[in-house]
């Protein structure tokens, strides 16, 4: 029997979307006598395409549109193959000039538009597409709009007749080339969803942020890289253009692998997005370009390169994104896209990313960056793919593979590595050979001021995944301006609470950056903020001064007791599984599998935690298939239980693998001794002017006393929660004892103070 995961083969995620109007840089005018509304459409040869067998199309939409991973589809494709002139009716004008048209009906359509196979027009000529109630037009499209591949994709007219019309002026001695290759027969809303209220291309979730809220401030400059994809019937992906070594502004344009087609009828469409939050001012389309090709491409990390068939025009205020290309740890991820082909989003993953397989969420050495959650109230949707993801630093590290999100899952994406694609991009991204791992943005037609200072980002967020603790966090200070920056004042507050300002003092060349650490943070398990503000007496724009970040203190690791007891149904292939238990220290203490097909007698495997052990067990469990344990080739599942028969960790649907943290705390030893051994920890020892309180919030809210040598309390804390950083500059040298009085014990250290 062959095994075939659905989910698997859906999986490939072409988050996508319609085709819409305006699909090309048009040169003003008019249709020819467009004001007049009795114009005899008699007189015009029309093309007609079938009927649509609407009962199976909407059996098909029902099937498809289940899934994120496969396009809105808004209409059917027919192939054709005529020749404009031969099929079109002439009339000469009195001046001379020659006008053809040539019609099209799709019955009962809602929308049309189509790919011109052959385009290629004399200077002079001018060619319009309008509807037959003379309510709606493109054009004009002249020989500015001809292409390297002679092909030029048109948008939609929201009509069930449209009518091409081609003006050629007398004294014209260059042949134009006209002919029509595909007829795109629109059956359900796209263009026609718009209402004031409404994007024109689609009407994604309303779990989705507009990306000119107040929370995309920061991203002001990065969101005019990225544009929307439509080709033929489908919205088909979105992506963003790249900055180079050289900063010539090539347009250069990163989108996914899986999004691949014939580029040269892809429509790319910049800036349309809402002037406000959530649903405000305009949502331009008419900043449109056609026609790409493809430079190259990489399955592994689903990365494709490619080249737009003209340069983005100023008016469209076009940037060009930067990249980091080093691999190196992540401390946030910020996608913006088009889900469902709708107006430019904003989504938030305020936490590291793990770097790991394609679908699976083993960590690992691997090609993929993965948002475990994201955040803010936010998520994909298709139309999403290829879209950019940034980090920490406004660089893009991955592209939009695929993963399981939306509007109320918003878990797991997954984004193609841009560290892994960048060898087989380096020669157009990095034409000189420089070698650098990373590369600012561009704005070729940015203003550029004498003094800029840039709050640029916030690093050095941890992940916490068995308890919170202290950190500091690490703020990086850019300077745009021309004028070197020797001199900034930082402001910032830990949720919400000013903390004293840090005044900086250096020298920074235009586009260089330095990293400040600011002041030790010892966070909530809950959901915590940090918000920046950079001043400088010498600063001639103030939009770019301040950052922030939002993270979640709470542990990711499930909170067990005494053991840890696997238990397993295998579905009818139990040859596909297997699975480890990691202890702290990453060591295997526990694994099992693959076991024997159709064999469904359940696996019970148990480890004891042994005394004294501190940190998370991972259990990893993996499915050679790639379609989990349940459903589709039996009933299988896994439970994980503790010493008191709690069920800490359980799963069945999860495709390649999946992993779980387990905070475990020893069986057979009351909880009073293990706070002693290991779920308190005081250090460093001796010390200067701090100590670090370490607490397994598995304790709970706790009591925190500094006691002298003569048994008096002379520092106390009530309801500590979590970690805390316990400042001592005040204490004078000697010996002093430390008191942590939990709700399950208390712990006493002896602490030199120097």
């Amino acid at each position: 029997m062959s095994k075939i995961s659905i989910q698997k083969l859906l999986v490939i995620a072409f988050l996508v979307l319609a085709n819409g109007v305006f699909a090309q840089i048009q040169h003003g005018g008019e249709p020819y006598q467009w004001k007049d509304k009795k114009v005899d459409l008699s007189t015009i040869n029309f093309i007609e395409t079938a009927v649509l067998n609407m009962d199976e199309v909407q059996a098909e939409d029902a099937v498809t549109d289940q899934y994120k991973e496969t396009p809105y589809r808004f209409g059917m494709d027919t192939e054709v193959n005529y020749n404009f002139f031969t099929e079109g009716t002439l009339e000469v004008l009195s001046n001379g000039d020659k006008l053809w048209r040539l019609g099209i009906h799709c019955p009962e359509a809602t929308s049309i538009n189509f790919i011109f196979g052959e385009y290629d027009l004399p200077e002079g000529a001018t060619v319009f597409i309008w509807s037959t109630d003379r309510n709606e037009f493109i054009g004009s499209l002249t020989n500015q709009n001809n292409k390297g591949f002679n092909k030029l994709a048109v948008g939609l007219v929201h009509n069930d007749r449209i009518v091409i019309e081609y003006r050629e002026p007398a004294n014209v001695v260059k042949e134009a080339k006209l002919s029509l290759e595909n007829i795109t027969h629109g059956y359900r809303p796209v263009i026609n969803k718009w209402k004031e209220d409404k994007g024109p291309f689609g009407n994604s979730g309303t779990c989705n942020m507009n990306v000119n809220c107040e929370d995309g401030d920061p991203w002001q400059d990065d969101k005019r890289g990225v544009a929307l994809i439509i080709s033929n019937g489908n919205a088909h992906c979105t992506g963003s253009l790249i900055n180079n070594t050289n900063e010539d502004g090539t347009p250069y344009f990163l989108t996914a692998a899986h999004c691949d087609a014939d580029e040269s009828n892809w429509i790319f469409y910049f800036n349309h997005e809402y002037d406000g939050c959530p649903d405000s001012g305009s949502a331009p389309i008419n900043q449109s370009l056609s026609g790409a090709t493809q430079l190259a491409s990489t399955s592994p990390s689903d990365a494709h390169l490619i080249l737009l068939s003209s340069d983005v025009p100023a008016d469209y205020n076009p940037y060009f994104c930067g990249w980091d290309n080093s691999g190196d740890p992540v401390q946030l991820g910020v996608g913006i896209h088009h889900p469902a082909g709708d107006v430019k989003k904003i989504s938030f993953d305020d936490d590291p990313l793990t770097i790991t397989q394609y679908f699976t969420n083993t960590p690992g050495n691997f090609d993929h960056w993965r948002i475990e959650a994201w955040e803010r109230e936010t998520t994909t949707e298709p139309g999403s793919s290829g879209s950019p993801l940034f980090d920490q630093d406004h660089r893009i590290i991955g592209q939009l593979h695929g993963g399981t999100a939306a509007c109320g899952n918003s878990i797991d994406d997954y984004y193609g590595a841009f560290h892994i694609s960048f060898p087989f991009f380096s020669q157009y991204l990095d034409p000189s050979n420089s070698g650098v791992a990373t590369l600012d943005g561009f704005g070729p037609f940015d203003i550029v001021y004498a003094n800029d200072v840039q709050a640029l980002g916030i690093n050095n967020i941890p992940n916490f995944s068995c308890s919170v603790f202290a950190f500091d966090p690490v703020f990086e200070l850019r300077n745009n301006g021309t004028e070197t920056l020797t001199a900034a004042t930082i402001n910032y507050s830990y949720n919400g609470i000013a903390q004293s300002s840090e005044a900086w003092t250096g020298s920074l060349a235009q586009n260089e950056t330095v990293e400040i650490i600011l002041a030790t943070f010892t966070p909530s398990a809950e959901t915590n903020s940090i918000e920046i503000s950079v001043v400088s007496s010498t600063d001639d724009n103030m939009n770019n001064n301040t950052t922030n970040i939002s993270f979640s203190g709470e542990s990711s690791a499930a909170q067990g007791v005494g053991e840890i007891n696997v238990y397993i149904l295998p579905d009818d292939y139990g040859a596909e599984i297997t699975w480890d238990l990691k202890d702290p220290e990453g060591n295997t203490v526990l694994s099992g599998g693959p076991y024997t097909n159709e064999d469904l007698t359940p696996i019970e495997e148990s480890y004891t935690v042994p005394y004294g052990t501190t940190g998370c067990y991972e259990f990893v469990i993996e499915d050679g298939a790639g379609d989990g344990i349940c459903c589709g080739y039996g009933i299988g599942n896994y439970e994980i239980t503790d010493g008191d028969g709690t069920v800490i960790a359980e799963g069945a649907e999860y495709d390649s693998g999946e992993s779980k943290l387990l905070s475990m705390v020893a069986e057979g030893v009351s909880i009073d001794e293990a706070v002693f051994v290991n779920q308190i920890t005081i250090f460093p020892n001796p010390a200067n002017d701090f100590l670090l309180i370490d607490v397994n919030q598995i304790l709970g809210d706790y009591q925190l006393n500094v006691i002298n040598i003569m048994g008096q309390t002379i520092i106390t804390k009530e309801n500590v929660k979590g970690n805390n950083r316990l400042d001592i500059e005040s204490l004078t040298s000697g010996v002093y004892f430390i008191e942590v009085k939990t709700k399950e014990g208390t712990k006493t250290e002896k602490v030199v103070v120097r």
